[in-house]
């Protein structure tokens, strides 16, 4: 896939901000942009680029479903879209409903996967669209962002190395911030 502008898309609460701030934390080589109208992103890294900033590549936006989400995509072609949702029966759901919103109102921007958020054991979901991560749950991550301290990321190895394994198959060559002791 190369160099990419990627809009994480996804309804509410299935890890869109965290995956964004992760890749923030852990790679240099991919801007990070807070397209969300809700700033989810902003609180929790400040320094975050927004839709005032020229979009660059590779670039991981994270987004908000709904109207604006749509008019977005369609002002932005060049952008592709990767899903992201839970193994959770009512947000897999959720997840079909705002694919066929996207359908529905002639959104054709390339999808290129669907990420497993949140995950827990081998749960899978059907969604017609390609598997290209899988994100574990982490308690150390999702209580190091909730207290605002998106550092604490790096304190999860196995977390860590999800988010850079997708980055990696979607193409997106990942430069460590630290080379050594990134997981310590």
């Amino acid at each position: 896939m190369g160099m990419s502008k990627i809009a994480l898309i996804g309804t509410g609460g299935v890890g869109k901000t965290i995956i964004a701030v992760a890749v923030k934390e852990l790679s240099d080589s991919v801007e990070v942009y807070d397209f969300d109208p809700l700033c989810g992103l902003r609180h929790l890294s400040p320094d975050v680029k927004t839709e005032k900033h020229t979009l660059v590549q590779p670039s991981i936006l994270d987004t908000r479903a709904g109207e604006w989400l749509i008019r977005f995509l369609l002002k932005h072609p060049d952008v592709k879209i990767l899903i992201v949702t839970t193994p959770d029966v009512h947000k897999v759901e959720e997840t079909r409903e705002l694919m066929a919103s996207l359908e529905y109102y002639k959104v054709y921007n390339p999808v290129v996967g669907v990420v497993i958020s949140k995950n827990v054991g081998k749960e899978s979901v059907n969604l017609g669209v390609k598997v290209v991560g899988t994100i574990p749950y982490s308690q150390k991550v999702y209580e190091s962002c909730s207290t605002g301290n998106p550092e604490g990321i790096k304190k999860d190895k196995k977390f860590c190395e999800s988010i850079l394994q997708l980055l990696d198959s979607l193409g997106i060559q990942s430069i460590p911030k630290k080379k050594k002791g990134l997981f310590s």
